[in-house]
This record gives structure tokens, C-alpha cells and sequence, in this order.
């Protein structure tokens, strides 16, 4: 029988799971961008919004100016340096 550690292992050996991450997070960007537009375009300056959605927006934009916002590093490959701080943290 394996272990945990050999099956840890042997699944951190497999790079099959991994290299479509480029694609599909296009795809889901693609969908944030279309609801976003959607949003925006039925949204008034002087509209009253229950606190839940606006949370959500702030959530949402937290979480994709972290993903977005490079900290300290030109290339874009290097995904693993990306910061998870919010816009103003990263020099936005």
C-alpha cells in the first residue's frame, strides 16, 4: 500500500492538470467582463443598492485587481509573484 507521501508525491509529478489555467481564466474573464458591462449599464449614479450587492462588487473588485496587479516583476509569467493585496497596495 502507498503511502501519503508517495501519493503526494506521484501527483505533484503529474503536470497534466496543469497548462490550460491561461484559457479558462479568459474564459471566466471574458464572463466578468460582460456582466460587468451589463451591470453597469443598468446601474443610475443616484441608485440605492442593498448592501450585499455593493459587498459583492467590492469583493469582486478586490479580487481581480489582486490577480491583476503585478508586484515588482515585468514578466508575466511569473504568476506565482503576483500580489493579493488591493489596487492602492500596488501602486493603482
Amino acid at each position: 500500500m502507498k503511502t501519503f507521501k508517495q501519493i503526494l508525491a506521484e501527483a505533484n509529478k503529474d503536470d497534466s492538470e496543469y497548462g490550460q489555467e491561461g484559457g479558462m481564466a479568459k474564459s471566466q474573464l471574458r464572463m466578468i467582463i460582460a456582466s460587468a458591462k451589463r451591470l453597469h449599464a443598468l446601474l443610475e449614479d443616484d441608485d440605492e443598492l442593498p448592501g450585499h450587492i455593493v459587498a459583492d462588487i467590492v469583493l469582486a473588485t478586490d479580487y481581480i485587481t489582486g490577480a491583476g496587479c503585478e508586484s515588482g516583476t515585468k514578466s508575466r509569467r511569473t504568476l506565482n509573484t503576483l500580489c493579493v493585496t488591493r489596487q492602492s497596495d500596488c501602486g493603482g
